[in-house]
């Protein structure tokens, strides 16, 4: 079935990340590197309430990649057949979703995330 193949185009992706106890948390996003795609702009979100939904739409020609900088969000991507849902909790962990796929927020905490 061709809608479950373009389904699985949307996935996780770990992002390299460095860790010392004393300094914090460095975590690195490339083009091309890290996310599959030349990223041409940062949108970012930050004091959204509670259970707030977000998005809700798709992108004709736009890539995107979702990653929970603080806090979480339950992210929803879904074609006309099928559908995925994503515990966003971890900010080493970024969400590619290419175009033509609806996808939609909704927060679990405070929240601060950034996508691109």
């Amino acid at each position: 079935m061709k809608t479950a193949i373009h389904l699985e185009k949307v996935a996780a992706i770990d992002l390299a990340s460095f860790s010392e106890p004393a300094r914090g948390s460095l975590t690195v996003v490339e083009s091309k590197q890290h996310i599959p795609f030349s990223i041409a702009r940062i949108f970012y979100m930050y004091g959204v309430p509670h259970g707030c939904a977000r998005g809700g739409h798709a992108h004709r020609e736009t890539e995107q990649a979702f990653i929970a900088v603080s806090g979480g969000f339950s992210l929803e991507v879904s074609n006309a057949d099928q559908r995925k849902i994503f515990a966003m909790t971890e900010p080493r962990r970024a969400v590619y979703v290419p175009p033509l796929f609806w996808h939609g927020s909704t927060t679990s905490a405070a929240t601060q995330s950034a996508w691109f």
